[in-house]
């Protein structure tokens, strides 16, 4: 039995994202043994979606004598490292793991060239049209990481196919209610629907389906906000707001119970489809195309449709028309019909 480590300590989202490896393991060479380098909080997804992989937890304020001491103490050899970070950190890393073990290695990281043109054509574009006819749909960021996967798989001679469904599906045991998810928050605000947005989607789910209760999710940064929008609604309304109130773990199985979930392109939103729950996921300054879009049937991405987008590949930058409009004029009615079909399938 071949002893295989993945390493991706990145943001929750692309954690999530990279689960993908792991299927594409199991179902390639059920008989591995997985390590899983990564940090927390993510490693508590691992611990309880994974139960058969091993996590370790190597700490940014570690050393990175302290950190191998981890990874050595938890196997006795290592086969091949999928490093799906690559970054600085994780391949000097890996050069000082092969002091001890001798593996294979193979690599991916989301930053591209490909990416990196997408966003430069936009901004040389303006919006001097407003119809985003230029998008070229790059490779999901799912499918990178499996191809990545493959690639080390075969390093080690085991013969991996392309005929299973690579993106898994976390089961945490909660059953279907009559429950909508609203997740706020994003890595960075300017990636986020405005609040006043967010009220009028609430809205229009009162009045259409009021016997549906909603909960918040998000950050505990975006407490507060939940208050807002609780605020700025009728109190009687059945609305929950736990963000910051909940573990990873906890938020995955409550968006399991959700029938559907709004949310921005964040960690969320990957997390609602891993759990199988549809989302209808907002992209402003960044795009669809990037490979981050959601990929279950009933999902759907949604934003304005502008030449200048994106703007920047992370999305943490201000706009350079200085008025937000990506975010600002987003009509969230242009999902209703579609919100009919998901309660009414």
């Amino acid at each position: 039995m071949k002893t295989i480590a993945v390493i991706r300590t990145g943001g929750i989202g692309d954690v999530i994202l990279s689960f993908v490896s792991l299927s594409v393991i199991r179902h390639n060479y059920p008989g591995a043994s997985i390590l899983w380098v990564g940090r927390e909080p993510t490693l508590d997804l691992v611990r309880n979606a994974f139960p058969e992989v091993i996590p370790v937890n190597i700490r940014s304020g570690n050393t990175y004598r302290q950190n191998l001491t981890l990874i050595r103490n938890s196997t006795a050899q290592i086969d091949l490292v999928i490093d799906l970070q690559r970054s600085a950190r994780s391949i000097l890393l890996c050069a000082l793991l092969r002091m001890k073990f001798n593996f294979r290695y193979v690599s991916w990281n989301k930053y591209s060239l490909p990416r990196s043109l997408f966003v430069l054509q936009a901004k040389l574009r303006g919006r001097k049209n407003n119809i985003s006819v230029y998008a070229k749909k790059l490779l999901s960021r799912r499918q990178a990481m499996a191809q990545c996967t493959l690639a080390g798989l075969n390093k080690l001679n085991i013969s991996a196919d392309w005929s299973i469904d690579y993106f898994p599906n976390i089961d945490t045991g909660e059953k279907k209610e009559m429950r909508i998810a609203v997740c706020l928050g994003s890595l960075f605000p300017l990636k986020e629907l405005p609040l006043e947005r967010v009220i009028e989607f609430i809205r229009y789910l009162v009045d259409a389906y009021g016997t549906y209760s909603i909960v918040l999710l998000g950050s505990e940064d975006k407490h507060a906000d939940g208050e807002r929008i609780i605020q700025k609604l009728d109190s009687a309304l059945h609305i929950e707001n736990i963000c910051g109130k909940t573990t990873l773990w906890r938020a995955a199985s409550i968006l399991q119970s959700c029938k559907f979930s709004l949310a921005n392109d964040s960690a969320l939103a990957h997390l609602s489809e891993s759990v199988g729950t549809p989302v209808l996921m907002f992209f402003g300054p960044t795009h669809e195309c990037f490979g981050y879009s959601p990929y279950l049937e009933k999902s759907r991405p949604f934003s304005l449709a502008l030449g200048c987008r994106p703007c920047h590949k992370d999305g943490n930058r201000t706009c350079s028309f200085g008025d937000d409009k990506c975010r600002k004029d987003v009509n969230v009615s242009v999902l209703f019909p579609h919100i009919n079909y998901l309660l009414h399938d």
